[in-house]
């Protein structure tokens, strides 16, 4: 083998585990050489580690200077043992320091320089100068002490939690599959909560795989049995298509499995999404391809940009620059769109005198509806962008998600009754030819017809929740016992005992309690209201109704928390990080995810009390794999 083609030998470091088989040894000048406090000198350990270490050690100069410190002083004194408080708050602060690399999306490998660097800032710190946390041992910590302790903390929360949604989706990261598995539930405290239970590979997204996940992440923590619903987006393999077609998909095989009818749902976001592309298939202009192009063909040309500005500056407009969307963003075509309309002079003008510009765009700006299609874009996409951001809050609950749809078909059916056009479209068709205003009408009513009738037959598994109606109280609004009957039949339905009699004088109570509240007390979200009523009330004279909450409150109404772990998963395991395992990024997930609302300093004061995390950061415990 020629030199040019031999693997390059494997450099050793110093890493935080042969700091703890050899105290008497420190950091050296750079990451492989180690300093012999004995011999007050440096040697390399790149070749070898700590068979270096231990040749050092067995060295006629190394025994010599350590009889001679023997002689003179006890080697006690060297290294005087750490009180537990200083050890406490040695640990502390090597776990908080770990956890603000995950906060904030840092790499393990500047903890090489972070750590060296607080005990330089910080010298005449005890704690400071104790800390010895590089890039090895803060990812121990992560993986094999915090995350699991995250874990631990959801285990807890849920103690008292009758039933519990589950939610997941694939991202590919290369040539793995990645699901997080989510699962959420009603805190009588706190209202609706969401948590990340676990991520795991796979080889292949089929039905039966998905399935397996779901169910060994929820016998891992012995919650099978709370399950009621499952979430996922509207592809066949999870629900078998718009008709719910019983067969090969996860949300059949979940329900033979646990042998009960657990709702299914699928992800409202994506409806409105696919709803807007269905409805704007019907126009004689692919919108969306339009978008795309124009992005595409300036994007990365600098020629093309300044031509486009000059043109701009020349006629007066201010240039702005457009706006990338992608086919999987669903809240990037409006605000694209948008930049499109106001720098659509300079750009008729450019794609009209520039030659060798692509025939798609020159034909776009050549036609003259191309201006009115997308001011008709622009006004259908003002509705489902508004939906679509009120779809993906985070702790929406299944009727709000319900009484968004049904308003956006409400908005839908109204528009396409009155053939709407806003001013804006009907001024620029005055001004089209009269065939130009015939096919552009009809392209019109088949949008809305389309985008109703779609709309419709997706809402279509929400009704069932409509018995729950009543949940989503009202100032003045009195609660009729004929309308719970309803959600009664429904949940022994679903193999879940209500106590009829008790939840009778439950409500009476409630009415009255309801009542004597102030506007300002509905003016919160459901769960929240919900919430707030159990605080102020009680669980314990409310146990019937409290169960209905925490069913119809457990079911995940969208997918979007999936979509904010991918969000997560992209900016730490980025292409500069691109060492990192499934394991490791699992648990920056575990950590980021669930701790997402807890400051660095708040996770600093929460664990100086958790004696048990601390012994763990310590000791050796968190390098075992298998922890």
């Amino acid at each position: 083998m020629s030199s040019s083609t031999k693997r390059p030998r494997y450099v050793c470091t110093f890493t935080d585990t042969l700091k703890q088989r050899f105290p008497i040894m420190k950091d050296g000048r750079e990451p492989t050489e180690v300093f012999c406090s004995i011999c007050n000198n440096h040697f390399s350990i790149k070749f070898k580690g700590g068979a270096d270490i231990e040749k050092h050690i067995l060295t006629e100069k190394h025994k010599k200077n350590s009889l001679t410190v023997s002689s003179n002083t006890k080697i006690d004194s060297l290294f005087q043992p750490q009180s537990s408080g200083l050890t406490d708050q040695i640990s502390a602060a090597e776990a908080t320091l770990a956890f603000h690399t995950v906060k904030h999306h840092q790499s393990f490998k500047s903890m090489d320089c972070t750590s060296q660097l607080v005990k330089a800032i910080f010298a005449d710190s005890n704690t400071a100068k104790s800390i010895s946390c590089a890039r090895t041992k803060t990812e121990a910590i992560v993986t094999g002490v915090i995350s699991p302790w995250v874990i631990e903390q959801v285990q807890v929360s849920l103690q008292n939690v009758n039933f519990l949604g589950v939610s997941t989706d694939a991202s590919n990261h290369g040539a793995e599959k990645i699901f997080p598995i989510m699962i959420q539930f009603f805190d009588w405290q706190e209202g609706i909560k969401t948590k990340l239970l676990d991520v795991l590979s796979t080889p292949n997204e089929n039905a039966n795989t998905i399935t397996e996940i779901i169910k060994t992440s929820l016998q891992k923590y012995d919650l099978l049995m709370k399950c009621v619903s499952f979430t996922a987006d509207n592809a066949n393999v999870n629900f078998g298509g718009v008709n719910r077609q019983p067969g090969q998909n996860v949300w059949t095989n979940l329900k033979n499995f646990l042998d009960k009818d657990i709702v299914g749902v699928g992800c409202p976001a994506h409806i409105l999404h696919n709803c807007i592309q269905h409805g704007t298939d019907n126009l004689h202009i692919d919108i969306e391809s339009v978008v795309m192009k124009l992005f595409n063909y300036f994007s990365v040309y600098t020629v093309r940009t300044e031509a486009l500005k000059d043109i701009s500056e020349y006629i007066d407009v201010n240039y702005q620059k457009l706006l990338f969307h992608s086919k999987t963003r669903w809240l990037s075509l409006f605000p694209a769109i948008e930049r499109i309309l106001k720098m659509y002079e300079p750009l008729k003008q450019y794609f009209l005198s520039t030659p060798g510009v692509p025939i798609t765009l020159k034909n776009f700006f050549e036609n003259e509806l191309s201006e009115v299609y997308l001011f008709l874009a622009h006004s259908l996409m003002s509705i489902f962008q508004t939906k679509i951001e009120d779809i993906e809050k985070e702790n929406n609950s299944v009727l709000d998600i319900k009484r968004i749809l049904e308003s956006t078909h409400e908005i839908l059916v109204a528009r396409a009754n009155a053939n709407f056009m806003p001013l804006k479209v009907r001024e620029l068709l005055a001004k089209c030819t009269a065939e130009n205003q015939e096919v552009f009408k009809h392209d019109l009513k088949n949008m809305y017809k389309t985008c109703v009738e779609y709309l419709i037959k997706w809402m279509t598994p929400l009704d069932d929740f409509k018995v729950f109606n009543w949940l989503m109280l009202k100032k003045g609004q009195m609660i009729d016992f004929d309308q719970i009957a309803l959600s009664i039949h429904y949940l022994n339905g679903k193999g879940i005992h209500i106590d009829d009699v008790k939840l009778f004088d439950e409500i009476a109570s409630l009415n009255s309690f309801l009542t004597k509240q102030e506007e300002a007390f509905f003016d919160v979200m459901l769960h929240a209201l919900w919430a707030n009523i159990f605080k102020t009330i009680g669980i314990s004279r409310l146990p019937e109704i409290l169960r209905i909450c925490q069913y119809i409150f457990a079911i995940t109404a969208q997918n979007a928390n999936v979509e904010r772990v991918f969000s997560i998963m992209g900016a730490q395991w980025s292409k500069e990080r691109n060492r990192l395992n499934v394991s490791s990024i699992r648990a920056l997930l575990l950590v980021q995810y669930n701790l997402k609302s807890l400051t660095c300093e708040a996770f600093y004061k929460s664990i100086i009390k958790e004696k048990n995390l601390l012994k763990k950061v310590s000791s050796n415990i968190k390098y075992d794999k298998t922890n």
